[in-house]
């Protein structure tokens, strides 16, 4: 009997290629601007190398058109004697589902993280104060969760919207049964009749009236959602400064919420809250918000909540990055007591109006300090790390040149204000240990005087640490304004 169950369960078990499929859901990973070949034997190939070119032509095919949304150049490529796809993200990193040429099915997952890490990332996260943060994508889930994805990044998306939901103080009439001198709503005369007049209490009229009051099952779904987050991100607390802030977030809405208990809400609540009539003013965060707090009571994760499947997000670096150049730059005005001018655009006249190209440019960040206009423009661009450490001469010549029009840009900018020391600084990301090698070989600033007269113009390129230390980076950037 046990050997005829045994060869039951045998048969019962996929075979061949089929089987092999079932276990093929793999977690591509990247670097953002970062070229990689990508192996693909274990995801590519059902059997040896057979038709492995043919599979990696239809997968670069099939998602052409989802790679090119998230900026990620493919082609197949062939590393020794395995065949494989070369894949090379620009600036956007995030997580997405891609299909199978085996299965056309979206059974791959493709995971882009930032070049100075996550842990970096998180630093500069909390530094700006979550103004740039990761946006979920309306696309299907990854197949599996990627654990290389920390859990904060999911945390901060969920916990931001809560506190979006929870702010928008969402209320709703019920139904109270209430005891009132001035009677209103259905009057319940045969209570008062029963018990109110033999008892003397002829002002006590009981009620059944609509109050404006708390909606007690959103508030409980949002304290189970907050609260398992906080439970997911407590044993990483010595992890980051990211990991506190949010779990400092999570307390204070924790304390908001403690009048209602944290209650798992069932997909049929969930539906029922989507269909309530909620003012205009708070549809989206409303919206937002339950969303996450089903993506929470599914436990569905970025690979941190559990081993479901992951939640596809994105987030521009460019974006994100000139954040954090804006943080550091308030900073630096601080410093020197300056003020930070408004970013109005810059517009150009054509002559003839329809004759122009762009119609306007945008400084990223612009510090007035005194007699000096510091004009800053962010790049987060690859080629900057090569600059910084002053390898011009090995750098190839569309690196070159793309460097050259980004110095033609911010003089550009730089042109427009009247100042008597301007001063246009192109501002490349580094690694913590390379801003404290420039630190101590005095070249975080390299400055080169372009004019002057009738003023004083000059160029500079910079070095911004990935690491959150807002004091410590404006510091570096201190020399541009105080030095003449």
């Amino acid at each position: 009997m046990a050997k005829a169950a045994a060869r039951k369960r045998e048969r019962a078990k996929p075979s061949g290629p089929r089987r092999r499929l079932r276990d093929q859901r793999a977690v591509i990973r990247l670097e953002d601007s970062t070229e990689t070949f990508i192996r693909g034997s274990g995801w590519l190939t059902s059997s040896a190398d057979r038709g492995a070119e043919a599979r990696a032509e239809a997968f670069v095919r099939m998602n052409a058109d989802l790679l090119k949304c998230f900026d990620v150049k493919a082609d197949v490529a062939v590393s020794g004697r395995e065949v494989g796809i070369r894949m090379k993200p620009a600036t956007r990193i995030g997580a997405l589902p891609l299909k199978s040429p085996l299965t056309g099915r979206p059974n791959l997952g493709l995971v882009i993280e930032p070049r100075f890490h996550w842990k970096a990332f998180g630093e500069v996260l909390d530094a700006v104060g979550m103004k740039v943060a990761p946006q979920p994508l309306a696309l299907p889930d990854l197949p599996t969760s990627s654990r290389q994805i920390p859990v904060w990044v999911f945390s901060a998306i969920v916990l931001r919207r809560m506190r979006a939901l929870l702010d928008a103080t969402i209320r709703r009439f019920e139904l109270r049964e209430v005891d009132l001198a001035s009677p209103r709503g259905a009057v319940r005369w045969d209570e008062y009749a029963r018990r109110r007049l033999p008892s003397a209490r002829w002002t006590s009229v009981p009620c059944r009236a609509p109050e404006l009051t708390a909606d007690r099952d959103l508030l409980s779904a949002i304290h189970y959602t907050v609260r398992q987050h906080q439970m997911a991100l407590l044993p990483l607390r010595g992890a980051s400064r990211v990991t506190r802030t949010l779990l400092a977030e999570a307390e204070l809405l924790l304390a908001r919420l403690a009048p209602y208990p944290a209650l798992r809400p069932l997909p049929t609540t969930l539906s029922a809250m989507q269909t309530r009539p909620f003012d205009e003013v708070v549809r989206r965060a409303v919206r937002e918000g339950l969303q996450a707090i089903e993506w929470t009571s599914e436990e569905r994760g970025l690979g941190g909540l559990s081993d479901l499947a992951g939640l596809p997000f994105h987030l521009d670096m460019e974006r994100f990055f000139e954040a954090w150049a804006a943080t550091v730059a308030g900073r630096l005005a601080k410093m020197v007591g300056g003020s930070i001018l408004e970013q109005s655009p810059i517009h150009l006249r054509w002559d003839p109006p329809w004759a122009g190209s762009s119609r306007r440019l945008i400084p990223n960040v612009v510090v007035r300090a005194g007699d000096t206009v510091l004009v800053i423009d962010s790049k987060y661009k690859r080629y900057g790390e090569e600059i910084l450490a002053q390898r011009w001469a090995s750098m190839p010549n569309e690196q070159r040149e793309r460097h050259l029009a980004d110095i033609h840009q911010v003089l550009a900018y730089a042109g427009v204000f009247e100042a008597k020391r301007v001063v246009a600084c192109l501002l490349y990301p580094c690694s913590v240990e390379r801003f404290a090698r420039l630190e101590r070989d005095g070249a975080v600033v390299r400055r080169a005087r372009v004019a002057t007269f009738p003023r004083h113009l000059e160029f500079a390129v910079a070095a911004l640490p990935m690491s959150g230390e807002v004091e410590g980076a404006a510091r570096g950037l201190k020399s541009m304004i105080a030095a003449a």
